[in-house]
């Protein structure tokens, strides 16, 4: 028997169990190639393992107001995910390379049994919803017997619909109380640590496949910030020489209709004037990619910033019935930035998810310092602003793209114009990072990295 990566919220954690067999094909899980043929094994696995199940709706994001359709949903996300989610630490503790003790095995095995059981019974078809709520019926018990009994925790992380789940007169059937895993000496955990790379793998591989997903995160990323770059000395280039001729045509056009009788002929002549001048604002904009004004820093709080754009738009939320939310996090540092600007790229991102959920959904915005130094800051302190929904994510196509001006994702629901090019561009001239994390159907999170005021 062994351990899941740990559920953590806040100082609580719940450690849920991973039977053998699921951990053996979880392994060949992620080792298939393609997509598809994932996605299949990762329904083999979730079968097995009513745990696991109910590790994954607590852990992504995607699923806090709705269940997952399935398990082939569900299923889709860990083939997408597990090599950045998966992620045991670094030093294994007894209970998670090895479980001696038989009765505690057992009981845990009785425990998945009889959740398999009521999954069978709660639905004919293995991968419906009703079958996913089977294997969910008694994750109360599981998060009971594993960590902190959920009542005591406020603003848990598991999804709002988890308690009470909906049963049906066949999923009631209570489930067998587990005993607590008992402690390990010290020497048991230093055994155990030795043999758990050979007798465990799965931790070892799933963090080699995480730093490889990291590492082509970071190619992508530079890459992306030269093409931009490449991009802005284009767009001020072009600006200039377009302007010229636009400012011609709308010269001679404002002459004619000063001097045309005809009103056909006027409001025509008008037309061609008023083209020339969104021509004209759709250049002003390239120019502000290309050349913005110079930055005005000075000590900005986040909070301050996040409460201010949440406020320009709650009514534009509110008339799609989009929940727009800040959520609590650890107090940040104060960040040294403009922030007219700031503002400008953090609404510019809120708009884009607004544009993306189009109706109903959830867009949450959080900040606290960066879980992890990125490179590129060296030592630097560094603050993070997090813009997370629930839409229909981001298309690797359209991913590549994202920051380009004016290329339109409309059928994806997102990318029009330069509201996501300005935010790169400003992020980056405050000497920040934007990143990206998105994949269907799980909705989308941008992160901004911003280097923290020196104290």
């Amino acid at each position: 028997m062994r351990r899941l990566p740990p559920l953590v919220h806040g100082s609580a954690s719940w450690h849920l169990p991973l039977t053998e067999e699921a951990a053996s094909r979880m392994l060949a899980a992620v080792l298939t190639e393609p997509r598809a043929a994932r996605i299949e094994r990762w329904v083999a696995v979730l079968r097995l393992d009513p745990a696991l199940v109910l590790w994954g709706v607590c852990r992504a994001d995607c699923w806090r107001d709705r269940p997952p359709a399935g398990l082939g949903e569900l299923a889709a996300w860990f083939a997408d995910q597990s090599p950045l989610v998966l992620q045991w630490p670094a030093t294994l503790r007894a209970e998670e390379a090895s479980a001696a003790n038989t009765a505690w095995t057992v009981r845990v095995q009785e425990a998945v049994a009889a959740a398999r059981q009521t999954a069978r019974e709660a639905g004919q078809n293995d991968q419906g919803a009703a079958y996913l709520c089977g294997l969910l019926a008694h994750a109360e018990d599981w998060l009971n017997d594993w960590g902190p009994p959920p009542d005591s925790v406020p603003q848990p992380p598991w999804p709002s619909w988890l308690f009470p789940l909906p049963r049906t007169e066949d999923c009631s059937r209570p489930s067998p109380r587990l005993e607590p895993f008992p402690a390990a000496a010290d020497a048991d955990v230093e055994a155990a640590f030795e043999t758990s790379t050979a007798e465990f793998p799965l931790p070892a591989v799933m963090r080699l496949l995480g730093r490889l997903h990291r590492l082509e995160n970071e190619f992508q990323n530079a890459l992306e910030t030269e093409k931009l770059a490449a991009l802005k000395e284009l767009a001020y280039g072009a600006s200039h020489e377009i302007n010229n001729p636009l400012a011609n045509i709308s010269t001679r056009a404002q002459t004619l209709i000063r001097d045309e009788p005809d009103p056909d002929r006027r409001r025509q002549l008008a037309v061609i004037n008023a083209q020339a001048f969104r021509a004209h604002e759709m250049i002003a904009d390239m120019m502000l990619f290309a050349r913005p004004p110079a930055l005005q820093k000075k000590a900005v709080e986040p909070e301050q910033l996040v409460d201010q754009v949440l406020e320009e738009l709650a009514e534009t939320a509110a008339a799609q019935a989009t929940r727009l939310e800040r959520v609590p996090g650890e107090a940040p540092g104060t960040i040294l930035a403009d922030p007219e600007q700031l503002a400008v790229a953090l609404k510019a991102l809120c708009s884009n998810a607004l544009e993306s959920l189009a109706s109903g959904g959830w867009i949450q915005v959080s900040f606290g310092p960066a879980t992890d130094q990125p490179a590129g800051f060296g030592e630097t302190r560094t603050t993070e602003i997090r813009v997370r929904d629930n839409g229909p994510g981001i298309p690797p196509r359209v991913r590549r793209h994202l920051f380009d001006p004016y290329f339109s994702g409309r059928e994806a629901g997102r990318g029009l114009g330069l509201g996501l090019a300005k935010c790169w561009r400003i992020i980056t001239d405050h000497g920040g990072q934007i990143h990206v994390d998105s994949d269907t159907p799980c909705g989308t999170t941008f992160r901004l990295l911003l280097p923290c005021a020196l104290d």
